[in-house]
């Protein structure tokens, strides 16, 4: 450090002393007068003179300036004697006046020989003075027997409402008290961010800090819209938008925490939401230990929503915790995190292991021959035939378990991994992991519920990939074990693996569906693309393109999946991945989509062969659906092991978000192709005019208006404009009376239960005038009819949507049923009429257009 002899007290009337910038900062302090160059923050006078003439420093948070940029003003070098310690004491006046306040820290920086040290020695956050005129006094002392300076940081926070002043410092020789004692930095663990970062501290060897924000990040599909606790409160976060690079580093390190061999719990809530996403780490930093040891793990988006997580600590060191966030590809990898917590005991026992680190809390039992052991591909013998890859990573350098056959001696032999006892859950909780069995002829990996038995087995060559296994395990008490078996069998060779085990507090989903509301069930965003699927609820961040809710639940509160078409090039394509299926010669892949905008890319479904790693296209849909969801069936046969993919690829411009929800797999069926689904715009399909006289008169197919004023629609529903056809009932004729009836039925279908047990019928109807009477909808099973559904009067000018879900063990049809009205203003129409598999989701709040 250059030695300057400086006392450091300075008014800034006329420059700024000894006081300097730091090249630490992104931005630099100001030397003003009078007000600030925003309205409701900073000083209007300064605090020499108390007038709009004097002088201050300080920090304008407006635009171009953003969240996180800071400016650093550094003293004088302050020297010790040759043998002993120095003490000055700063006293100075601040100004943080402004809803947006950001921070406002001061550092003591020592030499040690060539590298500096950082130590805090004062820190305010958020709004701390009443109005313009309001300057608070501050002080604090510093000792050292080393050469230092003292460095002062200001923060900008939130918005433009945070600009920070200084003024009349004073540097003398003696020690003093910490003004305000609110100002002393804090050394508590415990942190929920509200009123600063607590005890937890920059990592200065990183390549960026940890942001304190309030509300949404600033950059869109990326980080939380608040915090944890309140949903209203701070939280800590990684700004990863420019100029930041891809794996760049940001560590935010606890408080030394006493250990002493006893055992402890940490736990904190995190949120992963982008695209682009990085990877959170946990380290576990002990006294004298050059290295950090990684505690935990997660990789990838992880949705929009706060997730909690547990780490047990045994140190018999003093420790601290570093929180490591890297960045992603790009800017949609903003990681946050809250309400962190240090608690004495073991944690609750964990639900997802990748085995990365330990056995989560899982043991080898005693009883058995063999054990699985933990290791890295990298480590495991070749003529194993072990995965080259842990499924976590996709490296060779992550862990999973793995059993060594030639270490059997009995075909009988086994190896149990036990797993803690879990609260169950009322309605069964999933055991889902990932396997990898190949190489043998009758070796088993089977998962055995304690005081039920076994719930879930594999027997012999799978095929040299890892694959998707679950089961739902229901328990008759409050809780819940299991146990993971590997058994050799006589053959004693091949591998057994498992690796990212789970058990999720719902029951397991269907093989291959999915409706998004608890996260991805078996799918996965797949390598070898650009960019992924993301999973949200409400509306996409773009106008003009993508939904406003989800199909399950159709309200804003339900999640889909979509792809975010905004700073994506054309052509550029994210993958979702299926489970592996076993080969078959029949199944159906049924799903909904939405693709509404100009700039509308594609959808593709494929094949994709396991075995020989190749794919094949089997439907495209692609250019703009409309605002509405539609669903698509996919015939499904393979003579190998395969999964599907369900591949987004953008379009012109942004507004080419795609959406896809509620994904269904059905083996062992083909794809109905209903004769009850018809948009009536070519004819009226295999629908029948119910002949007298069991009606009264006919439905008539029509587009654009009806022939009578103030009744009926103006276009159908299909496409929405006055070429596209629909039912309607024409009330006008004189033959027509009130309560005449008019019946179109659909052909005969066969019993649900041949095809899946339960089947959505949907339609769309439009009940618009003052003589509107009542639409019936009815089902008939050998010749008897069931009402199903009514409405009556008007319902507005509008097209609306109804939905009931088929269950029959005989052959039925569906009727419907439209009664006139006592004038001609009672035109019924019916449109888009629809039968898909599985029930109908429940009764919709949105309105729907």
């Amino acid at each position: 450090m250059k030695q300057l002899v400086s006392r450091g007290d300075c008014d800034f009337e006329d420059n700024m002393c000894e006081w300097r910038h730091s090249l630490d900062g992104n931005i630099q302090w100001l030397r003003s007068s009078g007000g600030t160059a925003s309205s409701f923050t900073g000083p209007d006078i300064d605090h020499t003179k108390g007038t709009k003439d004097g002088n201050y420093m300080y920090l304008e948070t407006s635009s171009p300036h953003s969240i996180g940029d800071h400016g650093v003003l550094v003293s004088g070098v302050y020297n010790p004697p040759a043998s002993g310690t120095v003490t000055k004491c700063l006293n100075f006046w601040y100004h943080m006046f402004g809803k947006d306040i950001g921070e406002l820290s001061l550092y003591k920086v020592e030499d040690l020989g060539g590298t500096k040290t950082k130590t805090i020695a004062w820190s305010l956050f958020n709004e701390q003075s009443v109005d313009e005129k309001d300057w608070k006094n501050g002080a604090i002392s510093f000792t050292s027997d080393k050469n230092f300076e003292i460095y002062i940081d200001g923060v900008v926070g939130a918005g433009y409402q945070g600009d920070i002043a200084l003024d009349d410092f004073t540097v003398t020789d003696t020690a003093c008290t910490v003004q305000p004692a609110a100002a002393k930095p804090s050394t508590a663990f415990d942190c929920d961010f509200d009123n600063g970062p607590c005890g937890w501290r920059q990592d200065p060897n990183d390549d960026f800090d940890w942001l304190r924000s309030i509300g949404g990040t600033p950059s869109s599909d990326t980080g939380p819209s608040g915090d944890h606790t309140t949903g209203s409160g701070f939280y800590m976060y990684t700004e990863t938008s420019f100029p930041r690079q891809s794996g760049d580093v940001a560590m935010l390190v606890s408080p030394v925490t006493k250990g002493d061999g006893s055992n402890l719990c940490f736990s904190f809530w995190y949120h992963m939401f982008g695209s682009d996403m990085g990877t959170l780490e946990v380290l576990l930093r002990e006294a004298g230990s050059s290295n950090d040891q990684a505690l935990w793990r997660k990789k990838q988006d992880q949705g929009n929503q706060w997730l909690q997580s547990f780490r047990n600590i045994g140190s018999s060191k003093d420790f601290q915790i570093v929180l490591k966030g890297i960045r992603g590809g790009g800017y949609e990898s903003d990681i946050a995190i809250d309400d962190v917590k240090m608690v004495t005991g073991q944690c609750p026992p964990e639900r997802y292991c990748d085995f990365d680190f330990d056995l989560c809390g899982f043991t080898q039992s005693s009883t058995d021959q063999l054990d699985w052991i933990r290791d890295m591909p990298i480590n495991v013998p070749i003529n194993t035939q072990a995965p080259p890859v842990d499924h976590s990573s996709g490296t060779n350098i992550g862990y999973y378990l793995y059993i060594d056959v030639d270490k059997a001696s009995s075909a009988t032999d086994k190896a149990v991994l036990e797993s803690p006892s879990y609260p169950a859950n009322a309605t069964g909780d999933c055991v889902q992991f990932w396997y990898y069995l190949s190489g043998t002829k009758d070796g088993t990996l089977q998962i055995v519920q304690e005081n039920v038995g076994k719930v879930w087995a594999q027997t012999g060559e799978q095929g040299a990939f890892w694959r998707l296994g679950y089961a739902t395990v229901i328990s008759a008490t409050a809780q819940i074990k299991v146990s993971i078996e590997a058994i050799p069998g006589v053959s004693g060779a091949g591998i057994i693996a498992i690796d990212d085990l789970e058990v999720m507090k719902k029951a397991c989903p269907p093989p291959g569906s999915c409706d998004f509301e608890d996260g991805l069930c078996s799918w996965m965003n797949g390598d070898g693309d650009n960019f992924d699927w993301s999973r949200t609820n409400g509306q996409t961040p773009s106008s003009t393109t993508g939904p406003k809710f989800d199909h399950t639940t159709m309200t804003p509160a339900g999640f889909y999946l979509f792809i975010e078409a905004s700073y994506h090039y054309k052509d550029d394509k994210a993958n979702l991945n299926s489970e592996h299926f076993n080969p078959t010669d029949k199944a159906c892949f049924q799903f909904w989509y939405h693709m509404l905008g100009k700039g509308i890319g594609e959808l593709v479904v494929y094949v994709h062969d396991a075995v020989s790693d190749v794919a094949e296209e089997k439907l495209t849909i692609s250019g703009n659906q409309g605002d509405e969801w539609h669903t698509a069936q996919v015939d499904i046969s393979s003579q190998k092991v395969f999964y599907l993919i369900m591949s987004g690829v953008i379009g012109h411009n942004y507004t080419s978000d795609v959406a896809i929800d509620d994904l269904n797999y059905i083996p062992g069926q083909k794809c109905i192709r209903n004769h009850l689904n018809c948009t009536f715009e070519t004819d009226i399909c295999s629908y029948i005019q119910v002949p007298s006289p069991d009606d009264d008169f006919d439905w008539t197919r029509g587009s654009g208006e009806t022939a009578s004023l103030n009744t009926g629609p103006g276009y159908d529903h299909t496409y929405g404009d006055k070429t596209g056809y629909y039912m309607y009932l024409e009330t006008s004729p004189s033959s027509v009376g009130t309560n005449h009836k008019a019946q179109l039925a659909s052909a005969i279908n066969e019993p649900t239960v041949n095809t899946g047990g339960a089947m959505c019928l949907t339609w769309w109807y439009h009940m618009y005038g003052l003589s509107i009477n009542r639409l019936n909808v009815y089902i008939r099973r050998g010749g008897q009819d069931t009402r199903i559904w009514t409405r009556y009067q008007t319902q507005g000018n509008q097209w609306l949507k109804a939905m009931y879900t088929v269950t029959s063990e005989k052959s039925w049809q569906v009727v419907w049923e439209g009664l006139a009205g006592n004038s001609f203003t009672g035109d019924i129409a019916l449109d888009d009429i629809l039968i898909y598999y599985g029930p109908c989701p429940p009764p919709s709040k949105a309105k729907i257009k």
